[in-house]
């Protein structure tokens, strides 16, 4: 599906990786599952699903973490994939993409261009965190929005843009470069200001900024690829 349709155009993907989550993540960020959003789990992200009591549309994986949970975890996969096969995509063990990465592109075939992610950060391996981002930049240049969410925190990518927001008084903003440099980057209504600044990705300069209590932040890029991590601390 390449165009937007009337289901998609308003709806949104909503993915359960197999990392770090609780139960009141949706609440934290005020996250209503809708009738019409999309609901993917990945592997093992089922059980995420079940403690945020959401039923997914589709589960994907190669059920690696899945087999690891045990033989009740795999026969109820079976057990739904029998019911209704199409509600189970099955991956090799051998593959280019990450069941994450998978999920993403099933969610973008079905013509969503917004994406929430749960589960996706704090799992065993620190590199399946770091391809999540990746992930979120994979959105972005596949004309999607897309946004890790998780107990504290809320990551998405900024690329030539300029988006405005209020954050929580007393919580960080921290930016990365991962380009090579983020040019013209513009900081209004927070404690540390920037104007038409440079950050490069070998010194972290942007790490932890803090919002002003009645102060909408701004945030402006001309060239480059940013990393924007809101934590509540």
């Amino acid at each position: 599906m390449n165009s937007h349709d009337d289901k998609t155009l308003n709806a949104r993907c909503i993915i359960f990786a197999a990392g770090a989550f609780d139960k009141e993540d949706l609440a934290v960020h005020g996250v209503t599952v809708m009738e019409e959003d999309y609901v993917i789990a990945c592997d093992a992200g089922l059980l995420n699903c079940d403690a945020a009591g959401v039923t997914p549309n589709l589960i994907v994986g190669d059920f690696d973490s899945g087999a690891r949970i045990g033989e009740t975890f795999m026969d109820r996969i079976a057990r739904i994939e029998e019911a209704d096969s199409e509600r189970v995509l099955r991956l090799p063990v051998v593959k280019d993409d990450t069941d994450l990465m998978r999920a993403i592109k099933e969610g973008l075939a079905r013509g969503y261009r917004s994406f929430l992610i749960f589960g996706a950060l704090g799992g065993k391996r620190f590199s399946l965190s770091y391809a999540a981002i990746q992930s979120l930049l994979y959105l972005k240049h596949h004309d999607a929005y897309g946004m890790i969410l998780t107990s504290d925190a809320k990551l998405w990518i900024m690329e030539d843009e300029t988006t405005t927001f209020f954050g929580h008084p007393g919580g960080a903003l921290s930016l990365f470069a991962l380009t090579e440099r983020v040019e013209g980057l513009t900081l209004r209504g927070l404690q540390y200001e920037l104007e038409d600044a440079t950050l490069t990705n070998d010194f972290p300069l942007g790490v932890s900024n803090a919002f002003v209590e009645g102060k909408t932040a701004t945030i402006a890029v001309r060239k480059g690829t940013l990393l924007v991590v809101q934590e509540d601390v």
